[in-house]
């Protein structure tokens, strides 16, 4: 497996678990809608956030990558 086809898989499971949730969880609507006004409001600094967001989440995905494959060589 790849590292391009693992990213594709966990792309599609996230968002396999986040339609649902966002469908039926208040909570999580409530988490967005926060989110997204945060975001408008900090409209001078959206980019840098939104910069900011991108890469978290790439270095979490990166580390999840290594993690499953370093568990996969230790078989």
């Amino acid at each position: 497996m790849t590292i391009a086809e693992f990213s594709h898989k966990v792309e599609l499971h996230f968002w396999n678990w986040a339609i649902p949730t966002l469908s039926v969880s208040p909570l999580v609507q409530r988490g967005v809608r926060l989110s997204y006004r945060c975001l408008r409001l900090t409209n001078k600094f959206r980019w840098y956030w939104l910069s900011l967001l991108v890469s978290a989440l790439g270095f979490i995905n990166g580390l999840l990558a290594f993690q499953l494959f370093a568990a996969l060589r230790a078989q």
